[in-house]
């Protein structure tokens, strides 16, 4: 469904944090309905802006925001594989930025469209990372009811080794696993050879704005109270029994590769987040 605003304010779709620009392709709704979810109408139907307004809002972005070295985050509020008409709109915005010296993430629960994968490995120069979603094995279809399979996820990474110009990330977020499925992903990162991984903290409050939590010291610390200890055991484990490069934010392979300085809180936290990044201090 494609919304049709009598106001619109380029402002109200994006979010700006240090190097970071999230950018949503809605006005409300998901359509995945992930029970867990942190976002407003999460289990309605996406409600999408039209080109004309993603048009407008990448050059109210390169009007007002300097795009180098800058990460481009899609969509925080939305799936933004959910349909066609949904993919249409990222990949204007893929190649809006593709060439202006930034990088672009997207994060999925869905399987992904060979054609897509053909068409962003066109566009990227080596700069867009796709995050894939499964932040749980059991009891998925009744969690997430509205995502894709677990399975038809997995088979995303298939075909990592066809399209070398875009970064697969398995996305273990948020951290919620018993240890059999701890156990059981060990397995899945070796069975499909997945090189980088990604475990995330689980928001608690509705009233957090994510995205930009683990800015803010404070925020990063009280969060990691709750959950640090497991995830850091979590991480250290993929590290042991792995070739997998595993990170605690889907942005620290970004910041490890191609950055000089980390805007993240993390390491603040607790060294063993970082053990993959290049950029940690001794």
């Amino acid at each position: 469904m494609e919304a049709n605003n009598a106001v619109f304010n380029e402002s109200d779709y994006i979010i700006v944090q240090g190097h970071r620009i999230f950018i949503d392709i809605n006005v409300r709704g998901c359509g995945s309905g992930c029970l867990y979810c942190y976002a407003p109408f999460h289990d309605e139907n996406q409600q999408l802006l039209s080109e004309q307004q993603i048009v407008s809002i990448c050059r109210y972005i390169s009007s007002k925001y300097s795009c180098n070295n800058t990460i481009v985050s899609l969509c925080p509020n939305t799936e933004p594989l959910k349909s066609a008409r949904s993919m249409q709109l990222v990949l204007l915005i893929i190649k809006w930025f593709a060439d202006k010296n930034c990088f672009l993430q997207i994060s999925t629960k869905e399987s992904i469209p060979e054609s897509f994968l053909e068409a962003i490995n066109k566009l990227s120069k080596n700069n867009v990372f796709i995050n894939i979603s499964i932040p749980i094995l059991h009891n998925a279809n009744n969690i997430e009811p509205h995502a894709a399979s677990v399975e038809q996820r997995l088979a995303n990474f298939a075909s990592k080794d066809l399209y070398r110009a875009v970064h697969f990330c398995l996305y273990i977020k948020p951290f919620m696993l018993s240890v059999a499925e701890q156990k059981q992903f060990i397995e899945l990162i070796n069975q499909y050879q997945i090189e980088t991984v990604c475990v995330g903290v689980k928001f608690t409050s509705k009233s957090e704005i994510p995205c930009l939590s683990l800015y803010s010291k404070s925020n990063a610390n009280a969060m990691f109270k709750k959950q640090g200890a497991d995830i850091c055991d979590f991480i250290e484990m993929i590290h042991k029994e792995t070739d997998a490069h595993v990170f605690g934010s889907s942005v620290c392979c970004i910041y490890s590769s191609y950055f000089a300085k980390c805007d993240l809180e993390l390491y603040n936290f607790e060294r063993r987040l970082c053990n993959s990044c290049t950029l940690r201090r001794n």
